[in-house]
């Protein structure tokens, strides 16, 4: 049920909020801020389908959906163009801050 209404938000709701409130805005939204940062995940999901390992174990599971996890949220990140000016504005402070720490 939380994917329907997710769903429901996403494409019903956002439809009537950007016809009354935000008129030229809707297909700016659903690409830059939707579809872009789902591009990257979606290819590395198709990746590690086609090139999924035999392994035994839980464990091994694990680590693989693990590993796969992290590289799809990275690049999630890099594709869209909001959450990379938001992350290496961080770690750019981050690194800032330290290195002024040290000297």
């Amino acid at each position: 049920i939380w994917c329907l209404l997710n769903a429901f938000y996403v494409f019903i709701v956002i439809q009537i909020m950007h016809k009354k409130l935000l008129k030229t805005e809707m297909m700016k939204w659903y690409v830059q801020d939707v579809f872009n940062p789902l591009i990257g995940p979606i290819v590395i999901c198709l990746l590690a389908r086609l090139f999924i390992p035999n392994f035994d174990g839980r464990l091994a599971w694990f680590g693989f959906f693990l590993v796969v996890g992290i590289i799809s949220f990275l690049s999630s990140i890099l594709f869209s163009n909001n959450l990379k000016v938001i992350v290496s504005d961080y770690f750019t402070r981050s690194l800032r801050n330290k290195l002024s720490d040290k000297y």
